[in-house]
Parts: structure tokens; C-alpha cells; sequence
């Protein structure tokens, strides 16, 4: 089952800094919260009760979150496609996968599916992969500016990405939403003053990194408004546990 295009190749832009991003970072409460919403996943039993599992990370980058899942893990296998030197295998847009059927125990997809160009065919490549008792564990956005890396072609509602993983053949085991709509207004309103405004684009370095800093506090501040429930059809990003069933 292919993943995406052919002719889509690695894009070899930095990605440093995910894993504990400097208060100046423009995405530090967003990155900080994504990291502590999937040491999260690292502590639910249905992730702990599986005895050295091989996880497959999926669309791998530099893989930032490994450190969160090594240790629980009995053999990691980083993934994506060809250009990437930090990945142990390459996909395939075409043919897929370059393992076993059922050869995996967790795939972790963090920030990927909204740049894949058929998200059921990405999916689908993952369930193929999984073993029947398999675990996903899935991010992706719903309130964000568009980032291509190298494409950008997506953005779900809660509710719609439970429906697009249940239409994959997974069931939905836990959810949690990182930034509700408060912060994430707050984070469309910083880029659009510093990343598309031309003045914020000509902001003197400590300018610029001190009114980054305001902004990421102000969205820290404000966030104990959204509750958990709003989070899981409201959110800037989703983090998604997802269990392999057959498919439908």
C-alpha cells in the first residue's frame, strides 16, 4: 500500500530544539505541551503492557521523541522518506513499507499526517504494518498556519479524526487535546504579527524574541479555559491512541 507521491522527496530543514525548545522558541508552549501530552501516552497501560515491542516511527524526522519511548521499547525503527539520514528505513510512495505485515507492535506518527497527500493510504500502510493488537499513536493538527514540509495539505477537527481512524480500521482508546482555542488563537495571532506582517518580520532580534516570549506566556496563561472535553474537538493539536481492528 503506497504512502503518498512519488515524486515527494525528504525536505532537509532543522528540527532541533522539539523535544525542550527555548522559552524564546516561537512554538515553546505548544511543543512543550505536545512532548508532555505523549510522556503521557508512555504511561497508559495499554503502551506499558506490551513487553518489548518494536515501535515504528513514522515519518521520523530527527526523531525528536524517541528519548520519550526508547526506554519502554525493545527495538525502535525510525522511518521516512528517501533524503532523510536519520531515518533506519526508507518508504516508498509507491509500494509502501519495507516490512512484514503485522511485524509491529506501536507506530508513532507525530506531525506527519497533515502533510501526506492520501492520509487513508498512509493509514492504511500503518494498520498493514501493525499486529492485530497494534497501537497507534497519532498527532496532528487542527488550528494551525500552513507549513509546508515539503507539503501541507490538512487540518481535522476532533471529530473528524476519530471518524477518519475509525473509517482506517483503528478504534480511538484515548485522546487529549493540546491547546485549547483560547491559546490557539493567541498562536495564529503571534504568527501572523511576526511570521506574515512585514514590520514583524523586521523586528530586531531581542525585540522579536521578547515579544515571542509575552506571546507564549499570554497562551499559557489562558489556557484553563478550554476544558478537556472542548480539547477533544477544539485543539490546536491532537494526540491520538488509536487500537488496530480489521478493517471494515
Amino acid at each position: 500500500m503506497g504512502v503518498g507521491d512519488s515524486k515527494v522527496q525528504y525536505l532537509m530543514s532543522s528540527r532541533q530544539g522539539r523535544l525542550y525548545p527555548p522559552r524564546w522558541h516561537d512554538r515553546y508552549y505548544h511543543l512543550v505541551q505536545l512532548r508532555r501530552s505523549l510522556e503521557e501516552v508512555a504511561q497508559l497501560n495499554s503502551f506499558r503492557a506490551k513487553q518489548h515491542p518494536i515501535m515504528l516511527d513514522m515519518g521520523c524526522g530527527e526523531q525528536p521523541y524517541r528519548p520519550i519511548f526508547e526506554r519502554y521499547v525493545g527495538k525502535y525503527i525510525g522511518a521516512d522518506l528517501p533524503g532523510n539520514p536519520y531515518a533506519d528505513i526508507y518508504l516508498d510512495p509507491v509500494r509502501g513499507i519495507d516490512l512484514q505485515q503485522a511485524s509491529v507492535d506501536i507506530v508513532l506518527s507525530t506531525q506527519v499526517l497533515e502533510h501526506v497527500v492520501h492520509p487513508t493510504n498512509y493509514l492504511a500502510a500503518i494498520h498493514t504494518v501493525l499486529k492485530d493488537d497494534g497501537l497507534l499513536i497519532l498527532s496532528t493538527h487542527g488550528y494551525w498556519m500552513y507549513h509546508p514540509d515539503p507539503m501541507d495539505l490538512w487540518r481535522w477537527t476532533g471529530a473528524g479524526l476519530r471518524h477518519l481512524l475509525a473509517e482506517s480500521g483503528f478504534s480511538v482508546t484515548h485522546v487529549a487535546g493540546v491547546m485549547g482555542l483560547a491559546a490557539s488563537g493567541m498562536q495564529l495571532l503571534q504568527d501572523g504579527l511576526l511570521r506574515h506582517w512585514h514590520w514583524g518580520q523586521r523586528l530586531p532580534l531581542p525585540l522579536r524574541r521578547t515579544t515571542t516570549v509575552l506571546f507564549q506566556s499570554a497562551m499559557e496563561a489562558v489556557d484553563w479555559t478550554a476544558t478537556p472535553q472542548s480539547r477533544q474537538l477544539d485543539a490546536c493539536v491532537f494526540v491520538m491512541v488509536a487500537q488496530k481492528e480489521g478493517m471494515s
